[in-house]
């Protein structure tokens, strides 16, 4: 399968307008006249097969002020349907865009059905806003981010420090919008505490959790709590890879969205080489020995966190970021560091 990208031109368009009329109830109405001048700006991708027939297409607009783009039609030609064209579409878009631009928008209809595959191309629900339809629907304003650094990034990158990088997952940022009742609420609380050296960060995956509440106001809420965290950047590449692979951790039946959800926050966090990932989950917990042998990243609960802070330090601080050859991690423990302080004394007084 071939992406073009299509001028007034292209042999197909009639194909591409037709498609595109006959999906118009979701889409949205575009005339004619609409279609071709989007192709004379050269803002439609086809995807196409080795007989030249159009499988989808997607088209594009482009905010200039605000550097970034938006998808305005992503659609398939049925009999095409559920063989990734959508998807081929979407990471041809990302590649081309990447460059220049500082993410990609989605305006879609909370409704969709649609809206489960966003998060899983790597978009982030970040808004809602109120749709035209007369039935008053809202629609949700997905993002998804080329990760460009900002003065912002550069400047927390200098605050951090020495601080112990560590991901939340949903359940632990939940708990801290609340005020403490029940031991779990309060054993995540104790992650705030003052004394404690360790930089809270979020993956984008927290917008999709919150985005899954029905109540706009608690949408609204979480999504407002969010701006108290540092939400990390979102390497695509690196994340769509680990998470392919992170699969074979979790159920080989049909995952529940809360296994989907834990999932992607997981490879994100290893993306982003995140050495702690945080979660009161037992049952990711019980994955952590066999995530970290492979991946390097400790799943871990807030009391673990807060009882081995130091531990943990001096851990990742005499890691090597790359060893040549096959790797095997296991965690030291407290009894361990004993033995592994004396052998590096004996060999400082060897050299001596």
């Amino acid at each position: 399968m071939d992406i073009i990208n299509i001028d007034e031109k292209y042999p197909n368009l009639e194909n591409v307008i037709k498609l595109g009329d006959a999906n118009r109830k979701t889409l949205g109405f575009l005339s004619e006249g609409t279609f071709r001048k989007f192709a004379t700006k050269k803002q439609i991708l086809v995807a196409q097969d080795n007989k030249k027939n159009c499988c989808g297409y997607l088209l594009y607009n482009i905010n200039q002020k605000g550097k970034f783009v938006s998808i305005v039609h992503l659609c398939v030609e049925p009999s095409n349907r559920q063989k990734g064209v959508a998807k081929v579409l979407v990471d041809y878009f990302k590649k081309i865009t990447r460059d220049s631009f500082q993410g990609i928008r989605i305006h879609c209809r909370r409704d969709y059905k649609v809206n489960e595959v966003w998060p899983k191309f790597g978009f982030f629900a970040v808004d809602d806003k109120k749709g035209r339809s007369k039935q008053g629907s809202t629609l949700t304003v997905w993002w998804f981010d080329h990760g460009h650094p900002t003065l912002f990034t550069l400047v927390d990158e200098q605050k951090i420090g020495s601080k112990l990088p560590v991901v939340i997952d949903a359940n632990i940022f939940y708990d801290l919008q609340k005020s403490p009742q029940s031991a779990s609420e309060k054993e995540s609380h104790s992650l705030l505490a003052e004394w404690l050296n360790v930089k809270l960060y979020l993956t984008t995956e927290i917008y999709n959790e919150i985005n899954r509440h029905e109540n706009g106001i608690e949408r609204k809420r979480g999504r407002k709590f969010i701006g108290k965290f540092e939400v990390l950047p979102n390497p695509d590449d690196e994340f769509q890879k680990t998470g392919e692979q992170l699969r074979h951790f979790f159920s080989k039946k049909k995952m529940s969205d809360s296994d989907e959800s834990d999932l992607r926050q997981l490879a994100h966090s290893i993306a982003a080489n995140v050495p702690f990932f945080v979660t009161r989950d037992e049952a990711l917990q019980k994955k952590s020995e066999k995530i970290y042998q492979n991946y390097g990243i400790q799943i871990i609960s807030p009391s673990y966190l807060i009882t081995y802070q130091d531990e943990l330090m001096r851990e990742i601080e005499y890691q090597p970021v790359k060893l040549a050859g096959k790797i095997n991690f296991k965690r030291v423990h407290s009894e361990q560091l004993v033995l592994l302080e004396k052998q590096f004394d004996a060999l400082q007084w060897k050299t001596k």
